[in-house]
């Protein structure tokens, strides 16, 4: 409640530029353990070019926003009124400097290409922590942005909004085409961030909640997809999905579980992701319907690629690999269990709607 004071009063004292220049240096040096993983366990040449593109995104979109922070850090008192952020060319290119970090590490769409190269070049557990915690700390960074410089519709609406729901439209077309698993997984997490996005972007309350719940679902939907494409990697020794299509029928426990958490991927009822994606849906009637046919066909397209995903694993005569061991340990049907129950449980708890 007293960030929101704040923002509303319009006048802010020098400990705010100081906090967000905290947070930002924290939120930066979330990529050194994850680059370290990279290095340290990834098992291809290629894991030093992931490792080049993670500091080279980060440092070209960082760079712009540290200025900025760097320069009002000597203000002792910041005015951001109506006068001094109307809509212009100059207010423009503040509102790419102060957002463009967060961008790259949500990701915005043409700006995702690191994030492919360090899924397929990190190891499953890493894979796991840069879904459930950097992704999130992007959407934060963004959502506080937006926050503390409220006058910023006409750039949000014109551009940045539209590029979101294109962006994810095409997130989600190359998920069909893909034949490597976590590649799928990944640019359907670009998919479901795109949500993310026209949900601060929209700037009411209500689509802020539903990004809030998105980001929520997808910590754990994405993560517990990576967990089990890690189990199949680690069994048939490739990620490419048509040389994972030969298991003998699944165990039915871990077969419910994958099941499950491909149909939640989706954005079923009564789970935590229908309920965010209908709040978002119904923030954008306001706005366009033009975008809205466009959230409609995202949808349409990802009920499409994660029946893909789940069938062409699933349903195959011709099997020869038999359920073994990484299945069948309680360690994994816990963690995999830990993932995709709260996405049905939090429904019930009616107080994070409110």
């Amino acid at each position: 409640d007293g960030i929101r004071d704040w923002s509303v009063t319009g006048v802010q004292t020098c400990a705010l530029p100081i906090w967000l220049f905290t947070f930002f240096v924290l939120f930066e040096t979330t990529i050194i353990p994850i680059s370290l993983s990279i290095l340290g366990w990834g098992q291809t040449p290629e894991r030093t070019s992931a490792t080049l593109y993670i500091f080279l995104y980060t440092f070209l979109a960082a760079t712009p926003l540290l200025v900025f922070l760097v320069i009002y850090q000597d203000e002792k008192i910041l005015t951001f009124s109506n006068s001094c952020l109307s809509e212009n060319s100059f207010s423009a290119f503040l509102l790419v400097v102060r957002i463009l970090a967060f961008l790259v590490k949500l990701p915005q769409f043409l700006l995702h290409s690191w994030l492919l190269k360090a899924h397929v070049e990190a190891p499953t557990p890493s894979s796991m922590l840069l879904a459930r915690l950097l992704l999130k700390l992007g959407g934060y960074g963004l959502y506080l942005i937006f926050l503390f410089f409220p006058r910023t519709s006409f750039i949000v609406i014109n551009f940045l909004l539209p590029l979101s729901v294109w962006g994810g439209l095409c997130s989600a077309l190359l998920c069909i085409r893909q034949t490597d698993l976590k590649i799928i997984v990944a640019l359907s997490s670009i998919r479901h961030i795109a949500l993310v996005r026209m949900g601060i972007f929209l700037k009411t309350d209500t689509s802020r909640r539903g990004a809030f719940l998105l980001m929520i679902a997808h910590g754990l939907n994405s993560s517990g997809l990576f967990f089990i494409v890690g189990l199949f990697s680690a069994v048939t020794g490739t990620r490419r999905i048509f040389l994972n299509k030969r298991f003998k029928p699944l165990v039915g426990a871990f077969l419910f579980q994958w099941a499950a958490l491909c149909i939640l991927n989706i954005g079923v009822p009564p789970s935590l992701n229908f309920i965010r994606e209908i709040i978002i849906i119904f923030s954008l009637t306001s706005f366009s319907t033009y975008l809205l046919f466009l959230i409609l066909l995202l949808a349409f397209i990802t009920g499409v690629y994660s029946f893909y995903l789940f069938s062409l694993i699933s349903h195959n005569k011709n099997s020869n690999f038999s359920p073994v061991t990484p299945f069948l340990l309680l360690k994994n049907h816990l963690l995999r269990i830990v993932h995709w129950l709260p996405l049905l449980a939090l429904v019930f708890k009616s107080s994070i709607f409110t």
